[in-house]
């Protein structure tokens, strides 16, 4: 038997679970959520069709579609304090709001390539460990993923190391 012990888990804010079911309720029954949010400017109330949840850069995320800004953006979970299935209601010009799917989330399905490499200023030890811990191949590290979550990726590389205080990676291109 092989235990891991997540020690990640006590960095992570953790998400109010009725907040949670709400949003998972959306993704499974395809249905907008009401939702008050609160970003690093201001409180706001949106309408979302929620389509998928992202764990990134230490943080719950929801990937939905936001009726009052007509995109596809990323709602970091913690900062929902209020969440609620949405009734669909005639708005004054008669137009009922339905459910977005991520169908056309061009960001999402986009796909893209990032690349690094070890910063050349750390020393030579440290760049052999990060050979070994990640799949580096001549010298670089290639990674796949879409245009969404691209910068948690790049985020997360561009993290200094915590005793030398200088990035590990560098991106290429």
């Amino acid at each position: 038997e092989i235990l891991f012990e997540n020690l990640d888990r006590y960095g992570c804010p953790e998400p109010d679970s009725g907040i949670v079911s709400t949003i998972l309720q959306g993704i499974h029954k395809r249905k907008i959520v009401e939702i008050s949010y609160q970003s690093r400017r201001k409180d706001s109330n949106r309408l979302i069709s929620p389509n998928r949840l992202v764990y990134a850069v230490d943080r719950y995320h929801v990937r939905a579609f936001c009726h009052k800004t007509a995109t596809y953006r990323d709602f970091v979970l913690t900062r929902i304090f209020e969440a609620a299935p949405y009734e669909s209601k005639k708005s004054g010009e008669d137009i009922e709001l339905k459910w977005v799917s991520e169908e056309n989330d061009k960001a999402w399905s986009t796909r893209k390539t990032l690349r690094f490499r070890p910063n050349k200023n750390l020393p030579k030890d440290v760049i052999q460990t990060l050979k070994r811990d990640y799949p580096v191949r001549n010298g670089v590290l290639t990674l796949e993923c879409n245009e969404a979550t691209a910068p948690y990726i790049e985020m997360k590389f561009a993290r200094p190391d915590f005793k030398l205080r200088i990035p590990q990676w560098v991106k290429l291109g």
